[in-house]
């Protein structure tokens, strides 16, 4: 016999034993009668649920509107009927600026009609068994059949609104970047909401509130008002504004000699600009313009010049070539360079030529002087004067006279032969400042000094002696101002007597006129043509040379008859 587990030791069943068969049976009692509840539930909610979709196949859903009447659980007439009762009595407020004014149905032309079918229609479509969704959210339909209105006399009426009529609305403007001359920095400028009225938008606005039956149109709630399309708090405006204010920042100064020229704010404020984006653009036109009002101010190129001369007298040296000049193109390329970089800038100007000083005479205190009237060059170095010679200057008589002006040396070069149309002549020094005009020695030039250059000057350079140009090459180097002015009144006529005098003994000399004064007529008249023509004026035997040329003249003439009429031998 096998062993019961549910005995005791005396062979009796355990009393805990039937509790728990007890407990079980009653928990499987209640599980059934649970799950019997929560079975009639759902399928008392099913016969809910399904009632309710066959009811919706003919009214519409809970908390529906038709052309914003209540359709809630109405059918197709009782929806119409309720349209039309409002519609008897509708009128539509529209509130402007300051007023308010009211449109009738007759202003308007509003009409309805019993469309049961198109009506129908919007019912047959509409998703019985999605009536839950209805409680949630609620559902609207629209009929332009059921509720219509007449465009034309809405036009008309619309047009007569007073704010439509205004000729002087406030005008809508869009939230911009402004610079604030007070702070130094660019701020936005909030969007201006004005009263000009987009008749589009408000046809729209009160054409879909006809439709609806709602009462009141308000042209600002409704924004049928033009509207801006840039506000302050659009992020690309807040990014640019942040982007712009870094550049602005910057502390822009020029070091310019002794003087400190700064790009104030305001100015790097109109360098700048921005993209759809917010990044920084950058304005060249008006770089190269500020670029361009620099230069005007400290460039110095070309500009006339105060000399105080050797002789203590003042002169203004016009025009040239010597002096700053302000390198635009690569000034402008910089100033944008270092804007990108966002660094505060201490800088020079970039220049295309520069000169010795930008404080006072931009020459400095090293510079040759000549004076063309003078025929006289002096040459200073480091506030001293170191060399002065006399000098020829281009030949006036033949239109070719040493240009005036502030030049600078170009190069030194030894040994050079000057060559130009009808001439080579070797030197020994040559040191280019001017279009083809330099400095050099003249070994050919009998004489510097006095007026000479009016009618034995050079081409346009400055004729040296020879040793006077070897100190001048090396004293000078490339890059030395070279200034040349004329000073009336310093002119040396000393020469002039003494070439007179020495013309007036050789036409003496000729005395008697025969056929063997030729030679002595000849050289009289060639040195009497290299003279001045100061020099000439103090020939006071001068209409002798003539008279000795006529009466030579007249001899060879006499001769040459004799020799034609000669018998033949």
């Amino acid at each position: 016999m096998s062993e019961n587990k549910n005995l005791d030791k005396d062979g009796l069943i355990s009393v805990n034993d039937l509790t728990e068969k007890h407990d079980k049976s009653e928990k499987a009692k209640v599980k059934k009668t649970l799950l019997i509840i929560l079975l009639s539930c759902a399928a008392v909610i099913l016969i809910v649920y399904f009632a309710f979709a066959m009811y919706f196949r003919n009214h519409f859903f809970f908390k529906s509107t038709l052309n914003g009447v209540s359709s809630s659980g109405d059918t197709v007439s009782e929806a119409v009927k309720k349209i039309e009762k409002k519609a008897e009595k509708y009128t539509l407020t529209i509130k402007e600026t300051d007023d308010q004014e009211i449109l009738t149905n007759t202003d308007i032309g509003l009409k309805t009609a019993d469309s049961t079918s198109d009506l129908g229609k919007i019912l047959k479509d509409q998703n019985e068994f999605a009536w839950i969704k209805s409680l949630i959210k609620p559902v609207k339909y629209e009929s332009r059949v059921v509720v219509d209105y007449d465009s034309d006399k809405l036009d008309s009426s619309l047009k007569n609104l007073r704010d439509v009529k205004n000729e002087n609305p406030v005008k809508t403007e869009d939230a911009k970047l402004v610079f604030d001359d007070g702070n130094s920095r660019y701020d936005i400028k909030k969007e201006i909401y004005g009263t000009e009225v987009n008749f589009d938008e408000l046809k729209k606005i009160t054409g879909d509130a006809i439709t609806n039956l709602r009462s009141t149109v308000d042209l600002k709630a409704d924004k049928c008002y033009v509207q801006p399309t840039l506000k302050s708090d659009d992020p690309v405006l807040n990014t640019a504004k942040d982007n712009l204010n870094k550049i602005i920042s910057i502390k822009y100064n020029y070091k310019i000699g002794s003087q400190t020229d700064t790009i104030p704010s305001e100015t790097l404020a109109g360098f700048v600009s921005y993209d759809k984006d917010g990044n920084v653009t950058y304005n060249d036109d008006a770089i190269a313009s500020f670029v361009k009002e620099l230069a005007s101010k400290y460039d110095t190129a070309g500009k006339p010049k105060k000399l105080v001369t050797y002789t203590g007298a003042e002169v203004t040296v016009q025009g040239g070539s010597y002096g700053w000049k302000v390198d635009k193109a690569k000034e402008a390329a910089k100033i944008k360079a270092d804007l990108q970089a966002g660094k505060d800038v201490s800088r020079d100007l970039i220049y295309s030529r520069t000169a010795a000083s930008h404080d006072g005479n931009d020459y400095g205190n090293s510079y040759v002087e000549v004076n063309r009237t003078g025929q006289y060059m002096v040459v200073h170095k480091d506030g001293q004067v170191v060399l002065q010679s006399k000098v020829v200057t281009g030949n006036v008589t033949k239109g070719r006279e040493t240009h005036l002006g502030a030049y600078s040396v170009a190069y030194k070069a030894r040994n050079v032969v000057l060559k130009g149309p009808g001439y080579a002549s070797p030197v020994s020094y040559w040191m280019p400042f001017h279009n083809g005009e330099g400095f050099h020695d003249a070994t050919w030039q009998p004489s510097f000094g006095g007026t000479y250059y009016k009618v034995r000057g050079s081409h346009g350079c400055v004729n040296l002696p020879l040793n006077i140009a070897g100190q001048l090459y090396g004293t000078i180097s490339a890059g030395y101002p070279v200034l040349i002015y004329d000073l009336p009144g310093t002119e040396d006529t000393s020469y002039n007597q003494s070439d007179a005098n020495s013309v007036i003994s050789k036409i003496d000399a000729i005395g008697n006129v025969t056929a063997d004064s030729q030679a002595a007529i000849e050289d009289a008249r060639k040195y009497y043509d290299k003279l001045t023509p100061e020099a000439k004026a103090l020939v006071t035997n001068y209409g002798l040379l003539q008279q000795d040329e006529a009466a030579l003249s007249q001899i060879q003439q006499s001769q040459g008859q004799a020799q034609s009429v000669a018998p033949q031998q």
